[in-house]
């Protein structure tokens, strides 16, 4: 179970909670997607991009670990972390910055990818995807950041 829940969801699980539906007030969602992707696929064998993904989202798992943020899932050439759950924590919006900095200093080791795109989504997550385009999501990523 370790390989699709996190490891706390696991351990409540085994405790013989059945219904685990928590609330989070703040969170902090990135979204990733690398620019000219398909077109790369397009030029490329199977296995050749099956290892410049596994090169890249693993260095991606490596920096999600080491800044305590969750893997929620790939997708294709997407990646989705999330800071702020399954355990709250106060630096969320930071660490989530950190992580896209960081990710994208990662994929020195290959020219394919001249930038992302990187989606950054603050509480509450519906209001924040659905009015992404607003000035709302950058106020928000301020004052978690502790800007004013």
């Amino acid at each position: 179970m370790l390989n699709i829940l996190p490891a706390t969801i696991v351990q409540r699980i085994n405790r013989g909670e059945v219904a685990i539906a928590d609330r989070f007030p703040e969170a902090t969602i990135l979204f990733s997607d690398l620019v000219g992707f398909t077109s790369l696929a397009g030029r490329s064998s199977p296995g050749q991009i099956i290892e410049i993904l596994n090169r890249l989202f693993s260095s991606f798992d490596a920096l999600a670990k080491q800044l305590g943020l969750e893997k929620i899932k790939t997708i294709g050439d997407a990646y989705m972390v999330a800071g702020g759950l399954p355990e709250q924590r106060p630096d969320h919006a930071a660490a989530v910055a950190d992580m896209a900095i960081k990710a994208i200093a990662s994929t020195r080791f290959s020219r394919k990818w001249s930038y992302f795109i990187f989606d950054v989504l603050l509480d509450p997550v519906e209001s924040q995807s659905q009015d992404k385009r607003s000035g709302r999501m950058c106020d928000a990523l301020d004052r978690s950041l502790g800007r004013p």
